[in-house]
Parts: C-alpha cells; structure tokens; sequence
C-alpha cells in the first residue's frame, strides 16, 4: 500500500471555513461549522483522486479534530515530524 502526505491550505473568511489544496486539483471545502468543514476534507479529496486520477483510495487526516483544536490551543507542543496540522494521508492500493 502507498501513502502520501496531502497538504491543505486553511483560511477563515467572513465566518467560513475553508480548505483548499495546491497538490488536490480542484479541492474547495467550505463550511461555517469548523467541524463539519475539517470532516468534509477527507471524502472530497478521495472523490477528486477518483475523478481526476483514476485512482481509488482511502483519506484520513494526519489529525483527528480534537487533536487539531488542542493544537491550536497549545501550539508550543510539537506534532509528529512527518505530519503537519494540515496534512491529509491517502493510502491507494
């Protein structure tokens, strides 16, 4: 099994939270729950891989999403060095 590492860009606009990626074509998630926007990442990028690369696979985030809000409270505590609070794992066969 492969996995590789997907980065994703955060920004909070007007109470929106949104995810992009530079390494997933056409990946824009967009909520006003934080929760919920985080949730939808992982299913999203796995729909563009399929549609846009022909490959099935599976995406988790390196970072549930209460250990993404603990890091935001206590930034000073280091992660994993392979992971970044941005990072989503797809794992394809």
């Amino acid at each position: 099994m492969t996995t590789t590492a997907i980065r994703v860009t955060y920004r909070l606009i007007d109470g929106t939270h949104i995810y992009t990626s530079d390494d997933v074509y056409g990946l824009y998630v967009a909520h006003r729950d934080p929760r919920r926007a985080y949730e939808m990442v992982a299913p999203s990028i796995e729909k563009l891989i399929r549609l846009n690369e022909k490959v099935e696979c599976t995406v988790e985030p390196a970072l549930t999403y209460a250990e993404l809000v603990r890091h935001l409270h206590h930034p000073d505590q280091p992660l994993t060095p392979e992971t970044t609070s941005r990072s989503f794992l797809a794992h394809a066969a």
